[in-house]
């Protein structure tokens, strides 16, 4: 890719520049959509004496967003809150231990589950996650966007940043719409996974979700 860039003009532009600019854009790329290929699953321990899991630090740094949490043990989803919303739900009753209900993310995007689940206590979190920083040597296959959008979202979104460095207001607005074309195209190519069967959603209220002994099957998609 740093190649591609060169030969639009960038060869005197330092290798240190285009590195930075082709992270920022990756990035980018990654942060606008829970993208297929980000897509990750991890496994959180907890030791009894806190809602943060125990392992949360070791896997944090990867992290970018929640799409469903379950307890291993009883194998009930727990709700997603917003924070405030978490604490007018539990009044003073911070340290309830029990089966967990609730998850919220709090300071520095630490997850939380109340009532604090007993020591012991596992849950499967899928979520998607940031790639590593990329530098000069790293290959095609070090790179968690599909190889055949490396160029439409990542070299164009670059371009279009060096351009605008530039000041070029005439060639950085084409390499951008040249992103956003590839963008609507790997939208539909990658969240669209099979043709096969048409689907239809079936919308659940969330403020119904019942953490009784019935288990909230969430949003599902049924067959048309």
């Amino acid at each position: 890719m740093i190649s591609e860039l060169d030969d639009h003009g960038f060869a005197d532009t330092s290798e240190t520049r285009k590195v930075a600019v082709l992270q920022d854009t990756i990035w980018q790329v990654e942060g606008i959509k829970p993208w297929p290929f980000l897509r990750s699953s991890w496994t959180l321990t907890f030791d009894g004496t806190s809602g943060v899991p125990s392992n949360w630090a070791s896997l944090s740094p990867s992290f970018r967003a929640s799409i469903r949490l379950k307890d291993l043990t009883t194998g009930r989803r727990i709700m997603p809150v917003l924070e405030e919303e978490f604490d007018d739900h539990v009044g003073l009753n911070y340290t309830q231990a029990g089966n967990a209900e609730l998850y919220y993310f709090g300071d520095a995007n630490e997850l939380s589950v109340w009532p604090i689940p007993a020591s012991g206590t596992t849950m499967r979190l899928t979520g998607t996650r940031w790639s590593d920083a990329i530098d000069a040597s790293t290959t095609e296959s070090g790179i968690l966007i599909p190889k055949f959008f490396h160029r439409g979202l990542i070299v164009n979104g670059a371009l279009q940043r060096l351009f605008a460095m530039e000041d070029d207001t005439e060639l950085a607005p084409v390499f951008q719409s040249y992103q956003s074309a590839a963008m609507d195209l790997a939208t539909e190519a990658l969240f669209r996974q099979q043709y096969d069967r048409r689907s239809r959603v079936r919308v659940i209220d969330p403020d119904s979700w019942d953490y009784g002994d019935v288990f909230w099957a969430g949003p599902m998609l049924l067959n048309a």
